[in-house]
């Protein structure tokens, strides 16, 4: 679905499949166990969304400079997401896929990164 411009506000996205959020409102929307494979979120506020991003597909998505302190990607498909510059500090990784991402120079503060993949990921002045 493209859902640009859309006010999504405490929307519940489980299991929805989108592929474009630019420009939309997020505040409070979940997006546990949706399907965001290369969606486009310029010009959303993607930080104001609830925390819990459980089993969401992110693949190849610019999260890039993002602020998502403590929100959860437990089991997360993070695949070849850029993540450069975000803060992710006191974030769960938890068995998340983060094969192939980038993650240069974020920040990973007491962030939980049991059992992640990382193989081909770069993390170049991540703390």
């Amino acid at each position: 679905a493209k859902l640009a411009g859309t006010n999504l506000s405490h929307c519940v996205l489980k299991g929805a499949s989108v592929d474009s959020l630019e420009g939309a409102v997020v505040r409070g929307t979940e997006f546990s166990g949706a399907f965001l494979d290369g969606c486009r979120i310029a010009n959303c506020a993607l930080e104001e969304a609830s925390r819990d991003m459980r089993y969401v597909h992110l693949k190849g998505v610019d999260l890039s400079f993002r602020e998502m302190r403590g929100f959860s990607f437990d089991r997360a498909d993070l695949k070849d997401c850029d993540l450069s510059g975000a803060d992710l500090s006191g974030a769960s990784l938890n068995c998340a896929n983060l094969e192939g991402a980038t993650l240069d120079g974020a920040c990973l503060d007491e962030a939980a990164m049991q059992g992640v993949r990382l193989t081909g990921a770069s993390l170049r002045g991540a703390s």
